[in-house]
């Protein structure tokens, strides 16, 4: 049996203009509540988006790929604690 992972991305390289869709099974995710914090091609108009949790326990939230280049986030719990993949953030092309 394999354990779930952390984080899915899907499509794993967004085209531009198109949903993508992230799940969420990290650190934080007994917390009660979750935000995807993001920003376009180096943080640009960054937002946060309250994410959904599921049955299984995981959060997921789906947006839209607005930038031209990359999508760049992290999570946090909105009480101060975040998950920034260790001060790296999570990157996803945009073709």
């Amino acid at each position: 049996m394999f354990a779930k992972r952390q984080l899915q991305i899907d499509p794993a390289q967004v085209p531009r203009g198109k949903k993508v869709h992230i799940s969420y099974q990290g650190p934080l995710a007994s917390s009660p509540e979750l935000y995807l914090h993001h920003g376009f091609d180096g943080w640009i108009n960054p937002k946060s988006l309250q994410m959904s949790k599921t049955s299984d326990a995981s959060f997921e939230v789906s947006l839209y790929a607005s930038g031209r280049r990359e999508l760049e986030f992290c999570f946090h719990d909105g009480a101060g604690k975040w998950d920034n993949n260790q001060g790296l953030n999570w990157h996803c092309p945009i073709s």
